[in-house]
């Protein structure tokens, strides 16, 4: 989200002063609250939760982000045995996955009261949700992607496929000021939060280490080995 177009939405960071709470007031829609995405096979940086939780995903921090970015409401797809977990996180709004797209429009429509949707993430990125993702926004909106493009698009809004990659040119200084930075202060803070029972998972040098918790003090060494090479 935080990336700059046509890599991200181009929104300020939430780490940053200026961007903390900016966009209060405004909705976000994020499909797939606790569907588990992969990026051929290669994952920069994830929390790590025991699968079929409603923690083992990409929202897992999307929905905290865009929290912490003031961002409300907070519309977020899954299983509705899920969403007491996932408005722990955030959401403010949890609407059955299994709705069909013009029910889902209608109750995102009846829960912004037809406020304008620009920005929306699809975790699940088939064609069909991307489809249902893209009509929702309003003209200028942006929908971030995390497979390729597969909805019929039109000029008046944008589809961005997302690349979580740390070492490609457009996403070194996002990653590095947004986890390099300040992703131990936020876990201290509890502003990203994982549950009791999770192990946070760091890809260094091709290799998966884990920290338990009670070693999150070691994740700014790590991170710093890893984005600086």
């Amino acid at each position: 989200m935080y990336n700059k177009n046509p890599h991200g939405f181009g929104l300020l960071s939430p780490v940053s002063p200026e961007g903390k709470g900016k966009y209060a007031g405004k909705p976000i829609v994020i499909l797939g609250g606790s569907s588990s995405v992969g990026q051929n096979g290669k994952v920069v940086f994830f929390l790590a939760i025991p699968t079929g939780t409603p923690f083992s995903n990409v929202n897992f921090p999307a929905i905290q982000l865009a929290k912490l970015s003031g961002f409300s409401p907070i519309i977020t797809t899954a299983s509705l045995s899920h969403a007491e977990a996932l408005k722990s996180l955030g959401a403010t709004h949890v609407i059955d996955r299994s709705v069909s797209a013009s029910t889902l429009a209608s109750e995102v429509s009846n829960i912004t009261q037809n406020a304008p949707i620009k920005y929306a993430v699809d975790s699940i990125s088939a064609a069909a949700t991307q489809q249902a993702a893209y009509d929702l926004l309003a003209p200028g909106g942006q929908l971030a992607t995390f497979l390729a493009v597969a909805a019929k698009t039109t000029d008046e809004k944008s589809i961005i496929p997302v690349l979580g990659i740390a070492r490609l040119p457009a996403n070194v200084e996002l990653l590095e000021t947004l986890y390099h930075d300040n992703l131990e202060r936020l876990l201290q803070e509890g502003a990203i939060k994982v549950s009791t029972r999770s192990q946070l998972w760091l890809f260094v040098h091709a290799n998966w280490v884990t920290f338990s918790q009670t070693g999150l003090k070691y994740c700014r060494t790590a991170l710093r080995e890893y984005l600086m090479g």
